[in-house]
């Protein structure tokens, strides 16, 4: 009888050690998450935008002191260029591109992707806006852009007016259509115009 629980012992031992292991693994994450390590500062409607200076998929330089007094600011960040939804995405934007513009605001892309694949990616659609690289990720961690299960690139759209103040933030990673519409949406009655 001894020697029978010592053989169920021995055999229980690895699951056991995988269990624990698998726990401790799960308080990590959970303790990484939620303890302030590793979460990104949020901005929130009613802030001021900070200033950036970032590269742009045509080898320019986007500088947002040029715009802030001037324009209001759409800044849509995506996950990656040529993928489907981000695709779909970019494209709705350059189909309402003319109505943001009418309506007194510059729409702009942000994703990590390199600038010479945003050039590509702008020529292939006919993106008539201009496209951030965001490589390192300083702006993500800037505009403290979220992720979606904690290592994918969130989709998240930022509507700044023109005094450089958010109006509106925009998270939602699986649809494409409700950033546009939420966006213009609030520059059109923001500034009274529609189209």
């Amino acid at each position: 009888m001894i020697a029978q629980k010592t053989c169920i012992t021995s055999k229980c031992r690895p699951i056991l050690l995988t269990s624990i292991a698998a726990m401790l693994l799960v308080s990590v994450f959970i303790w990484l998450r939620f303890s302030g390590e590793g979460t990104l500062p949020k901005l929130a409607v009613g802030d001021s935008v900070p200033l950036f200076k970032a590269p742009l998929g045509d080898g320019t330089t986007f500088d947002a002191s040029d715009y802030v007094g001037k324009t209001s600011l759409v800044i849509f960040f995506y996950p990656k260029d040529n993928t489907p939804l981000c695709t779909q995405e970019a494209c709705s934007f350059r189909d309402s591109y003319q109505q943001f513009v009418d309506a007194g605001a510059e729409v702009i892309g942000v994703s990590a992707d390199t600038p010479a694949s945003h050039k590509a990616f702008a020529e292939k659609h006919t993106l008539p806006f201009p496209i951030i690289s965001d490589c390192d990720g300083h702006l993500r961690k800037l505009f403290g852009v979220p992720k979606l299960l904690g290592f994918l690139p969130g989709r998240v759209t930022y509507v700044i007016d023109r005094h450089g103040i958010l109006k509106m933030s925009f998270n939602s990673s699986f649809t494409a259509s409700g950033h546009v519409q939420r966006a213009l949406e609030l520059i059109e009655n923001e500034t009274g115009r529609s189209s």
